[in-house]
């Protein structure tokens, strides 16, 4: 049996099988538990393991609270020739979220530029895979999701915005797209209550007590405040995402008693065609040629070389393939208690 620091290595494979069965003993159908396995796997290779499949075990806990309905439907509630709004129904996010994403590429392809919001929906978890989605089909891709207020505007305290990332995904020919993901906080909310969960100390920057004073203490953040990214600038695209994801596609609603983490507040998705604006062979040739540059730029002291946007997800995602996919000690024992729970077979260890 493999194991470090981080716990347990699983294969990805091994990973989907669990927590696709997980999700269809607690209700969802096989399409529903596919989606949002899929999803949850691939975040984890990437690397992006605040989104992954630590998920799993938070959003059994949704469905037991019947937040989450994970046999729900979406449909199209809403639409013209370039716009439309999803309704998810309570269901999973990712569900309703991938098909904003399709039904914005089908208008965008007719149209040349596409916007989709979706409503009533939760956790739509990277939005980094709705953007790649588009960029592989030969969009420009843009998504926003908001969520339960963690983060506090600059120079306030207070609750008031959720991390509301954005994400922004460039075609690049036969390559890999070039994707933007980032939280308009300084780190996403799912890492300080890892490090809570982990016993782990956090940067002081990312979240201050509920006084107001900065701290390292993941649990005092947690009763404090996040902060956002770059101080008033992180503010501005916090406020810029919360209309664009909630209130524009009509996310009004969101008084929740408590923070729970498979809740979401609102998502948008855009897709422009590339060829609306010009000859697609000639917008290929110079995104290569920029490539080419960021590549060959000469590295900073540290670096041994310069890495395009959401490059080292791709490097994650080749090395997690071969070696599995590491699940930490925390994770693992809510793995198990929610095999015990629905009589699902744990994914064996690699090694």
């Amino acid at each position: 049996m493999k194991e470090g620091n981080t716990g347990k290595l699983i294969s990805h494979s091994d990973l989907l099988v669990f927590a696709t069965s997980v999700f269809e003993a607690a209700g969802a159908d096989q399409e529903n538990a596919r989606i949002v396995g899929e999803h949850l796997v691939e975040a984890s290779l990437r690397g992006v393991d605040s989104h992954g499949v630590v998920r799993v075990p938070v959003y059994v806990q949704g469905i037991t609270e019947g937040a989450i309905d994970p046999a729900a439907k979406p449909e199209v509630a809403k639409e013209t020739e370039t716009t439309a709004v999803v309704d998810g129904k309570r269901g999973f996010g990712q569900v309703a979220a991938l098909l904003a994403t399709r039904v914005a590429a089908e208008k965008a392809k007719k149209s040349g530029t596409a916007a989709v919001g979706a409503k009533d929906l939760n956790h739509v978890g990277v939005l980094g895979y709705y953007g790649g989605i588009l960029a592989r089909q030969g969009f420009v891709g843009k998504a926003y999701t908001s969520g339960f207020p963690r983060a506090a505007p600059w120079g306030g305290r207070e609750k008031l915005f959720g991390t509301n990332p954005l994400c922004f995904a460039f075609p690049v020919g036969d390559g890999d797209p070039i994707v933007i993901d980032i939280a308009t906080t300084a780190v996403a909310g799912f890492k300080i209550i890892q490090a809570a969960k982990a016993g782990r100390a956090i940067p002081e920057g990312w979240a201050v007590d509920p006084d107001g004073s900065p701290t390292t203490d993941p649990k005092l953040g947690l009763q404090g405040s996040m902060m956002p990214m770059a101080g008033h600038k992180g503010y501005g695209l916090a406020v810029s995402v919360e209309i664009l994801s909630r209130i524009l596609a009509g996310n009004v609603q969101r008084k929740m008693t408590r923070e729970v983490a498979y809740t979401q507040a609102g998502f948008l998705v855009e897709a422009i065609h590339v060829g609306a604006f010009r000859e697609e062979a000639d917008y290929y040739r110079d995104v290569a040629e920029l490539v080419a540059q960021i590549r060959n730029s000469a590295p900073a002291r540290g670096f041994d070389r310069v890495l395009l946007p959401g490059e080292p997800e791709e490097i994650s995602r080749v090395r997690r393939a071969k070696e599995g996919i590491p699940v930490e000690a925390t994770t693992w024992k809510e793995f198990e208690d929610v095999a015990a729970r629905f009589s699902v077979e744990l994914p064996p260890p690699q090694g």
